[in-house]
């Protein structure tokens, strides 16, 4: 089941409501013993593959896991005035991040989040850069309410070199 996507009140901002997508019994069910491959991690309003030179902006995503990706092999992306707003998490997931990069040169800024138990903004491990999060505020829901943001798996230990 796809979200369903509607222009709101201004013309020229692009929403999507995942209510239904959310509530469905399977949503965030692992296939396998992983999570990170369906459910809440697969869902994505907008992903940067391997994209160069190009933006969005004026993006509200309302009851989903990420708002935007850019992939490992985009570049010179920038993305403005997006907001993730009341992301859904299903009990015992890991939390997803709203807005993620991976690639290099990449602007995120003016975006919002809401939710509980996410990451607003996140950066993979080895990602190159020259990345920006800016302009950027994050507001947990009233119960529980737990988001952060930082680097994605950097804290795991640096790539081995033999001799």
């Amino acid at each position: 089941m796809q979200p369903d996507v509607a222009r709101t009140r201004a013309p020229a901002r692009l929403a999507a409501d995942a209510t239904a997508f959310t509530e469905d019994p399977g949503y965030g069910k692992p296939e396998g013993v992983k999570n990170n491959a369906s459910g809440a991690f697969r869902s994505r309003l907008l992903s940067f593959g391997a994209s160069h030179d190009v933006w969005a902006k004026d993006l509200e995503l309302t009851h989903l896991g990420t708002a935007t990706w850019a992939e490992d092999n985009a570049s010179r992306v920038t993305v403005t005035s997006a907001a993730s707003l009341d992301m859904a998490v299903p009990d015992g997931l890991a939390p997803p991040a709203a807005f993620m990069i991976d690639g290099q040169q990449v602007l995120m800024q003016n975006t919002q989040v809401t939710g509980v138990n996410v990451h607003a903004w996140t950066t993979f491990s080895f990602t190159a850069g020259p990345n920006v999060f800016t302009h950027g505020t994050a507001k947990p829901a009233p119960r529980n309410g737990k988001i952060d943001a930082g680097p994605h798996m950097k804290w795991d230990r640096a790539p081995s070199t033999t001799s």
